[in-house]
């Protein structure tokens, strides 16, 4: 992108018979008090215009941008300007150009950038999100026993902040039933497990629900946002998270990433400790009966 904005600032001027191509993004033409007057190019289609009487090039911009474009257009020569417009659909147009002067003012010519930010975004949230992964993993498996319920509760908070939601509850099975194993909030309403065991019982564990699952179990959660994320070890579903209050839903393999940064590392420690469990109570066992070790 910045070698295309070198190839026009540099361009030759134009001999007389030159004739312009089509113009290209958006070219904002400007007398010099920054007054608009004409607009040209493809992305002059889906500018909101400003109301009549308005018709300064602040009136078009958010003011975000009012920051780039202080003084008179002779004091934004020499530096790339990136100006958010208003658009005609609420959303706002990102563009990034230069100024050019022009025999009757000057030119802004502007180019869409929407994409690279976009794309920029969404690499620091993936960023995020996988840092964020590896502390929670790494938390956990650090963790002793005694303190692992209490760390489980710390990382669950984290994901609270992460996913803007309200509350979060982590349901494991114990015996073919769900019982809860850890809250980020103490104070949310959330039901007895035992409550929650039919629906439960006849949800879908192919993917991930991030719909209402049923009117009667979201009242049963005192949450209309309700959200539920299932954690499979092979076909079988071994933790539901309950996310009560999330802001917008959580979708595919970031919500899931998450969610394995949390429970592998927790299922292999509670997975340790009902072998540790049951090889002392064999020993107590082989005790009683005066066996001693078997060899």
């Amino acid at each position: 992108m910045s070698g295309l904005f070198d190839r026009w600032r540099t361009a030759a001027e134009p001999a007389a018979d030159y004739h312009p191509p089509m113009p290209i993004g958006l070219q904002v033409w400007l007398d010099d008090q920054a007054r608009v007057l004409r607009l040209a190019g493809p992305l002059r289609s889906v500018l909101a215009l400003p109301a009549p009487g308005a018709g300064r090039l602040h009136d078009y911009l958010q003011r975000r941008s009012w920051l780039v474009i202080e003084g008179a257009p002779a004091d934004w020569q020499g530096q790339p300007l990136d100006l958010d417009f208003h658009g005609v659909l609420g959303q706002p147009l990102h563009t990034r150009g230069w100024l050019l002067r022009q025999s009757e003012g000057w030119m802004l010519q502007l180019f869409d950038i929407g994409d690279l930010l976009h794309e920029h975004a969404s690499t620091q949230q993936q960023q995020v999100e996988q840092q964020l992964a590896a502390d929670i993993s790494r938390a956990l498996r650090d963790c002793s026993e005694a303190h692992l319920q209490q760390t489980v509760s710390e990382q669950l908070q984290r994901l609270v902040e992460h996913w803007q939601a309200a509350s979060l509850q982590l349901l494991l099975c114990d015996d073919q039933r769900w019982r809860s194993y850890a809250r980020s909030d103490a104070t949310w309403p959330w039901p007895d497990p035992s409550r929650l065991q039919p629906w439960l019982a006849q949800l879908p564990v192919q993917g991930l629900l991030d719909g209402p699952a049923s009117a009667e179990l979201q009242a049963l959660c005192a949450d209309p946002g309700l959200c539920l994320l299932p954690y499979r070890q092979g076909p079988q579903v071994q933790a539901w998270l309950l996310c009560a209050g999330v802001a917008t839903p959580l979708h595919g393999e970031p919500a899931q990433a998450l969610m394995q940064a949390l429970l592998q590392p927790l299922l292999g420690h509670l997975h340790q400790a009902r072998i540790v469990h049951q090889a002392r109570h064999l020993q107590q066992l082989q005790q009683q009966l005066g066996a001693g070790w078997w060899e």
